[in-house]
């Protein structure tokens, strides 16, 4: 549905991540898109259009309402990223930062690997529309991601906690191994945030880019010694930076972490909105357990473009004995309407 859009842009050097290579980088490509196609296929063969038909034409103008929950996402998302910048001396304005994010999250949706790519295009985005320097920009991107991956743990334990029920049936439907998953859930939730606010403190403690580079000249035995050379500035920089925001005297990093978890409850209300238009039985706890549940596996499935397929139907079986066959497919199709509607947003402010 989300179909991937081809561009060409150069990543700074200090984000670029390399993909993997070689028979086994091949294999683990096509092993994931042979998953979602199968996911994809399991999904639309359940598909009742008689019933959902019914259920989207009764929802008819009031659609757009599930669009809200998203546009507030990416307001408070430009705001963070305006206040990061701004710490670090660079006064973005409002329309710049709404540009990149939106563009940024466009590409997200829309190509293989999409979160890897959007987030090392962000800094890229900002230098281009906004003249902030790549290190500047890397270290606001470094800091956002560690207050996405704290609060995303918070998320998670929310979710175990307000959407017990949800879970106990899904629990159910497991058999023996149903039994572990309040526990598995609330495990890696802790482990989120006790790893973001681990890595957290080493950033503003450590020397983690320099450290890293001396690590690279080891390991490779000085065959990177000349190009990590030419790089050796920025690396000092950015170590810099990552102090000057995580300081315990910069409301950054409240601030973040708060937008931050506010964007995840977002994605909870929007999927409580969703199935409140189709008039579905569930309840914000257990829309909340869903949404938390998913974004974990969505971001498993990250090669996969808006985890097409894998995510349909992740939310499928989440929802098909709960609300029903037709509410759970209706539901699937209206998140789709709304990843096209703001891709299409997004490439039209034409980011790159």
């Amino acid at each position: 549905m989300n179909a991937p859009v081809c561009m060409a842009v150069r990543l700074p050097s200090v984000v670029s991540v390399p993909a993997p290579s070689g028979a086994l980088g091949r294999a683990l490509r096509l092993g994931t898109y042979v998953v979602a196609a199968l996911a994809l296929l399991q999904f639309v063969r359940s598909v009742d259009l008689a019933g959902v038909g019914a259920l989207l034409g009764a929802v008819g103008p009031f659609a757009p309402l599930a669009l809200l929950p998203f546009a507030l996402q990416m307001i408070l998302e430009s705001g963070s990223w305006r206040l990061l910048l701004a710490r670090l001396g660079h006064p973005v304005k409002w329309r710049t930062s709404l540009r990149v994010t939106l563009g940024a999250d466009a590409i997200r949706m829309s190509l293989p690997g999409g979160t890897a790519i959007a987030d090392g295009l962000r800094p890229v985005l900002f230098r281009r529309h906004g003249g902030v320097p790549l290190s500047d920009g890397t270290s606001a991107l470094v800091v956002r991601k560690l207050c996405h991956l704290g609060s995303q743990g918070v998320y998670l334990a929310l979710g175990a906690a307000l959407g017990a029920a949800l879970l106990e049936r899904w629990a159910t439907q497991m058999g023996e191994l149903g039994r572990f998953l309040p526990a598995a859930s609330f495990a890696l939730a802790a482990a989120l945030t006790a790893g973001a606010v681990l890595l957290g403190l080493m950033l503003f403690h450590g020397s983690l880019a320099s450290r890293a580079e001396r690590f690279l000249t080891r390991l490779t035995r000085g065959r990177l010694s000349s190009f990590l050379e030419v790089r050796r500035a920025s690396y000092g920089t950015l170590d810099a930076r990552l102090r000057m925001l995580l300081g315990h005297r910069s409301a950054a990093i409240p601030w973040n972490a708060a937008t931050a978890l506010a964007g995840w409850l977002l994605e909870a209300l929007e999927t409580f909105l969703i199935l409140w238009l189709l008039r579905a039985p569930l309840g914000w706890g257990e829309a909340l357990a869903l949404e938390a549940s998913v974004s974990v596996i969505r971001a498993l499935a990250f090669a996969v473009p808006g985890g097409l397929g894998v995510q349909d139907l992740s939310y499928h079986a989440g929802l098909q004995m709960a609300v029903g066959e037709p509410a759970a497919v209706s539901f699937v199709l209206l998140k789709r309407a709304r990843d096209v509607f703001w891709i299409v947003t997004g490439l039209l402010l034409k980011p790159v």
